[in-house]
C-alpha cells in the first residue's frame, strides 16, 4: 500500500484496511490459483488508470473570493494610541522580552495592543469571523492572533468571543459527554425517610451555639430547627439529628 498513485479500487481498500494494525506477507502468484481464478475473470474490469484527472470539485462547484487582511493597516491604528503605548513601554522598558520599534512596544516580537476594546474586538474579529479563518477554536485563534499581536488578557478575551460567538454556537458539536435521561424522584411511603438539611451560620451566640441546622422532610415539608455550632463536623450533625 505505499504506492503513491492508486486507482479507484485501491483507494477504497487503504482507507478500510487503515484502521486496522496488520502485516501484510507477499505470496507468489503461483501458490494463489484458486483465488486467482475468482478475481481474474477475463470480464472483470483490471481497474488500470481509473483515478486518472479525475476532478471531484469542478470549477463550477467552488466560489472565489477576495480577502483581504492587512496587518500593517492595525499596527497604524496601534501606533495612534501613543500615550498607552509610552506609558507601558515606562512600566517595561527594562523587563527583559520587551522593545519599542518604529513607534510601537513589542512583547517578544509580538506587537502589544494597548487596552483599547475597539482595537481588540477588531483583531479577534478578524481573526475569527473571516471566511479565511473559519471560525477557529480558542487555541487556534490564539495561536493566529500571537503570529503578530498581543496583550495580557488575549486568552481570556478570546475564551469569551469565541464562547460567545452565535455561529459557532448554532454549528459545532459539543464536545462533552451526552448529558444522561432525567430519572424521577422515588415516591415516599413514610415520613422522615428523606431529609434535606442546611445550616444557618455567623448568627449571635446563644447558650454556646452560633448556627442552627435545618432539617426538612421531603414527604410533609415538616421543619426541625437545631442549634449546633459552627464547626459541627458531619458526624456530629447525625448525632443531633
Amino acid at each position: 500500500m505505499t504506492n503513491q498513485k492508486l486507482n479507484c479500487r485501491q483507494a477504497c481498500w487503504s482507507l478500510e484496511l487503515a484502521e486496522f494494525n496488520f502485516t501484510l506477507i507477499h505470496k507468489l502468484g503461483s501458490s494463489m490459483i484458486c483465488a486467482d481464478a475468482l478475481s481474474r475473470q477475463p470480464d472483470y474490469d483490471k481497474g488500470e488508470n481509473d483515478n486518472d484527472n479525475i476532478t471531484l470539485l469542478k470549477p463550477e462547484h467552488i466560489r472565489q473570493v477576495e480577502v483581504s487582511y492587512e496587518p500593517s493597516i492595525l499596527v497604524e491604528d496601534i501606533k495612534k494610541h501613543k500615550m498607552a503605548l509610552d506609558d507601558v513601554w515606562n512600566k517595561h522598558w527594562n523587563l527583559y522580552g520587551w522593545s519599542y520599534e518604529d513607534g510601537v512596544v513589542c512583547w517578544y516580537n509580538h506587537i502589544y495592543v494597548p487596552q483599547a476594546n475597539s482595537l481588540h474586538e477588531r483583531i479577534m474579529r478578524e481573526s475569527h469571523n473571516v471566511l479565511t479563518a473559519g471560525h477557529p477554536g480558542r487555541s487556534e485563534m490564539i495561536e493566529l492572533i500571537q503570529c503578530n499581536f498581543w496583550w495580557p488578557s488575549l486568552t481570556k478575551d478570546v475564551r469569551t468571543y469565541v464562547d460567545g460567538c452565535p455561529t459557532c454556537q448554532r454549528m459545532k458539536p459539543l464536545q462533552q459527554k451526552p448529558h444522561g435521561l432525567l430519572t424521577p424522584n422515588e415516591i415516599l411511603r413514610g415520613y422522615w425517610e428523606i431529609i434535606s438539611c442546611d445550616f444557618i451560620v455567623d448568627l449571635p451566640h446563644s447558650r454556646g451555639f452560633d448556627s442552627i441546622m435545618v432539617c426538612v422532610d421531603r414527604l410533609s415539608k415538616m421543619v426541625r430547627l437545631i442549634p449546633c455550632n459552627k464547626t459541627i463536623s458531619s458526624e456530629g450533625a447525625a448525632r443531633k439529628y
